[in-house]
């Protein structure tokens, strides 16, 4: 997790923390959906093999997440002095290139992870909301930091980007997969 940007890298550090934050963010949605997973193989950026697959236990990629936010926020904060690279809305499709909606997205990611480990990690939680709390940046603050990625050839009507809703918009069906509906046919209600 420990990385150092020098010389000329200097110039795309703040990519680089936003990135962690994303990354982190995406790492949370996987890990509340599927508890432990294959950590290891997507740091790499490679598919898990088919068979003997090594997960990380759901503490331990929190934990990961946690030094991610750390790591980010505390690189946010702390600009060089290099000139950085300039964001447009182009390079970066939800902030716009800004750096404080994102570390107050990552403030608000850490205080619901915090909330969310706070009855099996008490210290954990209370030491990461703390943080969140504290943080001078804030939390998200209204509709304007809201985390939405906006697909660059989509059209959105009222900001609605869910994929359900634009396809019955479009008059598109949306069906049940065979293995799904097998599924949902062994519970019994």
């Amino acid at each position: 997790i420990g990385v150092r940007l020098v010389g000329s890298e200097m110039c795309i550090r703040d990519r680089f923390y936003i990135t962690r934050i994303y990354y982190a963010f995406l790492l949370s949605a996987q890990t509340d959906t599927y508890g432990d997973i294959p950590i290891q193989y997507y740091v790499k950026g490679a598919m898990p093999p088919t068979e003997n697959v090594t997960y990380t236990p759901q503490k331990e990629v929190y934990d990961i997440i946690f030094k991610l936010l750390d790591q980010a926020i505390t690189g946010l904060h702390n600009p060089p002095a290099v000139d950085q690279y300039s964001f447009s809305a182009e390079d970066d499709r939800i902030y716009g290139g800004k750096v404080e909606p994102w570390i107050r997205f990552a403030n608000t990611l850490r205080l619901r992870l915090a909330l969310r480990v706070s009855n099996v990690a008490p210290e954990v939680a209370r030491e990461q909301g703390e943080k969140a709390l504290s943080d001078p940046s804030g939390l998200m603050k209204g509709q304007e930091d809201n985390m939405k990625l906006i697909p660059k050839r989509q059209w959105i009507t009222g900001g609605n980007e869910n994929i359900f809703a634009l396809m019955f918009s479009w008059g598109a069906s949306c069906v049940l997969p065979k293995e799904m509906e097998w599924a949902l046919s062994l519970i019994h209600i």
